[in-house]
């Protein structure tokens, strides 16, 4: 063992104790690991776009959708919709228009329905209603992670 300049006070048994040379050694490699995994998993995702006409689009992904995207899908600048974080039993995200009420877009009586749906009992917290198209994302690790 090679000697080095310790701190006053500061021992060798100090530091080999500090160490714990009993612990297994973990290599820096094995903490990436799960990062790794994270970085290399695919990208699968999807979306419904509820019209305020009624009808439904259906998108599939492999990679992550693009701003001008999700705005065009929308019809303008996005809006979180609060408390829609799951939907079919997934975790999701809700986008509607940011300034829909502004621009009196119509009332969007579908995505009200499941944003209420989604919210349970705390619908009573929000005396509210969504208008224009509402797109709700939804998809692996990977793919919300990249939203």
């Amino acid at each position: 063992m090679t000697s080095r300049n310790l701190p006053n006070g500061v021992t060798q048994k100090m530091i080999d104790d500090y160490i714990q040379p009993n612990e297994p050694d973990v290599s820096e490699d094995t903490l990436n690991a799960d990062h790794t995994d994270q970085l290399n998993e695919k990208i699968e995702g999807e979306a419904y776009i509820y019209k305020t006409d009624g009808t439904v689009e259906y998108r599939k992904y492999t990679a992550a959708p693009s701003l001008k995207g999700l705005q065009e899908a929308v019809g303008g600048y996005l809006e979180t919709v609060p408390y829609f974080s799951t939907h079919k039993g997934m975790k999701c995200v809700a986008f509607c228009n940011e300034e829909g009420k502004l621009n009196k877009l119509p009332l969007n009586i579908t995505a009200t329905k499941l944003w209420y749906g989604e919210m349970g009992t705390r619908y009573h917290l929000i005396s509210d209603v969504l208008v224009g198209d509402v797109i709700v994302l939804m998809g692996n690790r990977a793919f919300m992670e990249a939203l």
